[in-house]
């Protein structure tokens, strides 16, 4: 069979007809209706007495405050040359810079440490394979149990 007359007997079939694809689309829009609707400001307040509306803009109150991380909460400033402090944030075992979810640091306070370490890796003062022996029994900032 050719390609052509293959084309053309396409056609008939009800999936290519455009009465098909606006059906289609009728039953998706009934189907979807109450999704792509907008609220009013009376539902989006919550001040509805219909129990069929979900409550919003109610807080949730499972949510914790969020703390400030330790060299936010203590305001320390972050240089590349305290390389005590800097150390405290790279992995004892293969000098890698631990992330925001081990070390618990806020995103900008984060970004501040890994510019630093880098900025010191560069100049000399930090290795780069592994954490400078002379700072592994210092006390840690940041919870040892985070880093597992």
């Amino acid at each position: 069979m050719h390609l052509t007359s293959y084309l053309s007997n396409l056609r008939h079939f009800k999936f290519v007809s455009s009465n098909f694809w606006k059906a289609a689309k009728n039953r998706h829009d009934r189907y979807w209706a109450h999704r792509n609707r907008r609220l009013t400001p009376q539902e989006m307040t919550g001040s509805v007495s219909d129990n069929n509306f979900p409550k919003v803009g109610l807080q949730n109150p499972f949510v914790k405050e969020p703390e400030p991380c330790v060299l936010c909460k203590n305001n320390i400033p972050v240089d590349f040359k305290n390389v005590r402090l800097l150390s405290q944030f790279v992995s004892p075992f293969t000098g890698k810079i631990l992330n925001n979810r081990a070390t618990g640091l806020c995103f900008e306070r984060q970004l501040e440490v890994h510019r630093a370490i880098s900025k010191a890796r560069r100049a000399g003062l930090m290795p780069r394979k592994s954490k400078d022996s002379r700072f592994h029994g210092d006390y840690s900032v940041i919870d040892e149990r985070r880093i597992c």
